[in-house]
Order: structure tokens, then sequence, then C-alpha cells
């Protein structure tokens, strides 16, 4: 039986459980946030188990999908690019798996616009019901069934939803359909279905009138100022951008309204649960300003089947390739949880006690109506200010317009601070993909150093955001071959490459850590050439040592002083002193 899941932060709410108990013995009931749990009827219940079986959250769920291929895109279709929440790309694919005879899953709607549940549609009247996203947790009850039906029929499906809905199908379905495409999207948290219906309500109450259009993320500002729009029936409207508006400054803000399982949520890594994701990409550079405006798409193909379907609709796409590190940049929740306010609780309470315009007015202040843009900017300016006192311009202009071994990416740069000591032999081939930013984190007044070399015949590729903390060394040697995704490390870090080093995106990376793939010096035990593969969204502490051989798994932490020479597993932890895993499934955060 379920009753471990009852109000705990593990329950991501995705219903599944109702769908595959056999007796029907699950329905759920709201706790104080209005978020829904399982509620077991132990008159009907023939304890199975198989709830607990199937649950993702209870099992660890882990994908087995592929490093992504990453691009901004969207739609060529203006009309509709406007209509949707950024770039249109997930209409495009809906689209064409509609023309095929297929089947969409996604979110539409009550006649209401009080609440929101998966349907399945199948023409493009019913594509126009689940275009733009719903800010608030929908009703999944019944659509696992209903996709499995279309399934064993031999019928394309595509499910849209978030990460956990789709481990949710998955583990539902039990095995792997060739004619079911996943996407799930860059999720920052379900935010609560009954602090949504209180808004409607409230709105309609001071407009006199019944909404009849809803949009949680209109465009008349643009996309970069999206706000939330609502008409009614008496013909008045209601409009604030995400600035202004205190129900979106809630959510985003201040993290009020999120279910309890997004703040430890377990399916924000890479490899993704689904074939496609999707979302904002926010933070995106070299694009048009027209761009901004109109909205860009993140687009992230996790799999074989996501990429032939990118291959089918590309011709009514424009896109351009682009990094983890550049998606990073704009959207930490790709990798990180929001952070549980401390007055959540009391929120809580609030919603269910006072009318909802006295819990706006308590918890929005008006300092944070409209500053966050003001106090952005202001910042933005600022900061480009420092850097250019701390940069050694020299450098720059050299190893960036004149230096003919460093290929770039446009846009991208090698940014050495003073004190970068920089060697690029003849020979030596260095891309840059994202701005590698050299001898950071320098205290002021201090002379300390960063140092990186690329011998002749050495290879170093950067495809993330790189920064290299003072008193650092970078070495390629002769032959070696160094890719590095997004990292930072602190002071004293020292990787020496003579063979292959892979380091994966967001890494970080403490003091006086040390990698190395090759002994050096030959001993006579173990000469062969090997290896070191580091995942993402890996954590290297303090003083700890990786060797050649080594192979870490995504989203581990290296402990402190250990000393590394084989396989970590994904999601382990190691304590040194002997070096051992001792402990599982762990996650962390920045």
């Amino acid at each position: 039986m379920l009753e471990k899941m009852r109000f705990t932060d593990r329950c991501t709410g995705c219903k599944m459980c109702a769908d595959v108990c056999p007796v029907s013995a699950i329905s759920f009931e709201e706790d104080n946030g209005g978020f829904w749990y399982p509620k077991v009827d132990s008159d009907k219940c023939i304890e199975c188990g198989l709830c607990e079986k199937k649950c993702p959250n209870l099992n660890n769920y882990k994908s087995i999908k592929q490093e992504p291929k990453v691009y901004a895109a969207w739609t060529r279709d203006t009309k509709t690019r406007l209509n949707c929440t950024s770039g249109g790309i997930c209409y495009e694919l809906s689209k064409y798996v509609i023309e095929q005879g297929g089947y969409v899953a996604g979110v539409a709607y009550a006649e209401d616009f009080k609440s929101a549940r998966y349907i399945l549609v199948h023409d493009m009247e019913g594509l126009t019901k689940i275009t733009q996203t719903k800010y608030f947790q929908a009703d999944t009850n019944g659509i696992y069934g209903k996709i499995k039906e279309q399934l064993d029929k031999s019928n394309i499906v595509l499910f849209v939803g978030t990460p956990c809905y789709n481990a949710a199908l998955h583990s539902f379905l039990g095995k792997e359909y060739n004619n079911l495409i996943q996407c799930d999207f860059v999720c920052r948290g379900n935010p609560s279905p009954r602090v949504h219906r209180l808004h409607i309500e409230y709105r309609e109450k001071m407009y006199g009138g019944k909404i009849v259009v809803a949009h949680s993320k209109n465009k008349r500002k643009g996309w970069s100022c999206f706000g939330t729009y609502f008409k009614f029936d008496n013909g008045k409207e209601f409009y604030k951008d995400r600035y202004h508006n205190p129900t979106t400054i809630m959510f985003i803000g201040k993290n009020m309204n999120i279910r309890d399982s997004c703040f430890s949520c377990h399916y924000r890594t890479i490899p993704r649960v689904a074939d496609i994701t999707v979302g904002d990409f926010w933070g995106i550079t070299g694009v048009e300003k027209q761009d901004y405006f109109n909205g860009c798409s993140l687009l992230m193909l996790n799999s074989e089947k996501g990429e032939l379907l990118f291959e089918k609709v590309k011709g009514s796409l424009k896109y351009i390739e682009r990094t983890l590190g550049d998606v990073a940049k704009g959207n930490p929740a790709l990798y990180y949880n929001p952070v549980k306010s401390d007055k959540i609780g009391q929120f809580r309470e609030d919603i269910n006690e006072l009318p909802f315009g006295q819990v706006l007015k308590k918890y929005v202040n008006k300092k944070d109506i409209g500053q966050k843009k003001v106090r952005h900017g202001l910042r933005k300016i600022m900061n480009l200010i420092r850097k250019i006192h701390k940069i050694d311009l020299i450098k720059l202009i050299y190893y960036n317009f004149f230096c003919g071994r460093i290929e770039r990416k446009k846009g991208k740069y090698i940014i050495p601070c003073k004190g970068s000591c920089i060697d690029i032999e003849k020979g030596a081939k260095v891309y840059i993909g994202d701005n590698f930013i050299l001898n950071t984190l320098r205290v002021k007044g201090s002379k300390a150093e960063c140092y990186l070399k690329v011998q002749n015949g050495g290879q170093l590729t950067i495809t993330g955001r790189v920064r290299l903390a003072y008193n650092s060394t970078l070495h390629v040697n002769r032959g070696g071959c160094l890719k590095i995704g997004q990292m930072a490390t602190n002071a004293n870090c020292n990787i020496q490459c003579s063979n292959t080093i892979t380091i994966g995106h967001d890494v970080m990376i403490g003091r006086d850590v040390t990698i190395y793939d090759s002994d050096y010096h030959k001993t006579g035990v173990n000469d062969k050439k090997s290896t070191v593969t580091i995942g993402n969204h890996v954590w290297l502490c303090s003083r700890c040592m990786v060797m050649k051989g080594s192979r870490i798994g995504d989203g581990a932490i290296i402990g402190a002083g250990s000393f590394i020479t084989g396989k970590v597993k994904l999601r382990a932890m190691t304590s040194p002193m002997p070096t051992k895993v001792i402990m599982e499934n762990v996650s962390w955060e920045k």
C-alpha cells in the first residue's frame, strides 16, 4: 500500500498509482496547499503491491537516454510562434504527429479555466486546446491507460508532460513502445492548482465577469517580458507582465506555491527522462532582436526517436546548434531545485483562511513589483564594469582575434583575467564553444596566476562555460585530447591530459583537486594508456585525486581526499581512507 507516500515530498502527484490499481482502491485527497496525494481504500485493496512496484519515486527511476543534442529553435510561422509559450516547437512536433494520424497527450483547461487535465487529441482543433503553458499542476487521472490503448492499436502517440509524469508513464507501460515519443520540459516546479483556482475566482469577482480566454504566458510585451492575460465575458481584460503580476512573483520569485516534491526533484538530470526536452531558451545570445520578442525555444534531442522526429519537422523550423552550457546559464532549473521558502507553511494556511487579495498583499509587497527587471539591468552594467577592470585586454584581443590556433564559436571568447599565463604551441588545436574564463576568484591585491598550456598535437575543446580559478593549471600534452563542458574550479586545481579526458556539464571542482590520465613515467605496472571520464553534475571535493582509468557517473560526489582509479556509479558518494562508496542515489545543489 502507498501509506509511505501520503503527504511526503516523495509523491509528485502523477496519479499513475490509481491507473495501475486493478481494483480501483486508490483515490486522492488534497493537502492544505491544494496538492493531491494518494489514499488507499483498505476495504478494496487486495495488497498486490503493484502501486508500490510501479511508483517511479519509490524505485529510483533511471533514464537510459543519451547525451542530448542541443538547439535553439522556433517555428517559421510567426503567427503560431507568437501564440505559443516560447518558440512554438512543441506545436510543430504535435502538428506533425497529428498529420500522421497519431495522438498527442497534453494539458487542456476546464471550461471554467479553474482547473486543467490531460487529454488525448487527434486533430488540429484539439491541438489548439493544449497549446500554451498552464502554470499549475494538471490532473493526469486516466491518461496513462488511454495512451496504452492507442499504443496497443499501433497508433503514434506524443506525450508532453513534466519529467516526473514522463517517468510515471514509462513505469506504467513497463516496456518500450516504438510508436511512443515522450517529450518533457525544463520544469521549475508544479504550482498549486488551488492557488490558480483562487486567482481565477479573485479576478472574476474584481472584473465582474467570467473568464473566456486565459494565457499564462501572453506575449503582448514580448516573450522575454511575458504576462498573464485574462479576457472576461463582459469584454473586460486583465494583463500583468511577469514583473508586475503578484501570482507570478509568488511562483518564480518566492517559491511559495510549489509542490513539496519539486524542492527535492530527482529528474533534473542528464540524460533526461524523455526523448525530447523543450522549454524557454532563457539567456540566449547571438539571435536577432525580434527573436527576443517573438520567443526562442530550447530543443534537446535525447534519443534516436527524438532525432527522427526532429528530422521530420525541421523544414518548418529555424534552428541553431547550442550547448548544455548555453542552456544552464539561463535555465538553472535544468539541474537545480528551487529553494523552499521558510514561509511556505504559513502561506498554505493563509490561502485557506484569508481572502486571496489579502494573501497577495501579505506575500508580495511594493518592493517586489516591477523592481526585479530594474535591478537585473543595473546588476548587468555593474558586473560588466567589474569584469573589464579585471581582464588582461592585450591577451583578450590576441587570443580571440589573432591567434590562428584557436577556433571560436561566434560570440564566445577566451577571457584571460590579469595574471593568466597562456601558451598554445604551434600545431595545437583549441576550440572555444563557450566562454572560457581564466584566473577567477583571485583575491584583491593578489598576484596569483593561472596556467593554460596546449602542446603541439594537443587538442582542447570547450563546449560549456568554464571558469578556471587562480593558481590552477590546465595542461594538454602532445597527443592529448581534453574536452570540457560547463565547469567551475576553485583554487589550485591541476588537470593534466596526455591521452583523453572528458569532463561533462555542470561540474564543480573544489580546492587542490588533481585530475591525471597518465602515470607520466613508465613503472612496469599497467603502463597502458587510459582515459578519464567525468559525467554531468559531478562535484569533486577538496584534495581529491582522479587518476587514469576513472569513470565517474552523473550526479556523483567525490568526497574530500578521495583517490579514484576506477568506476564510480551514477549519483554515488565516496569517502577517503580507504576510498569507498558510502551512499547511493544522492542529490546535491549549489
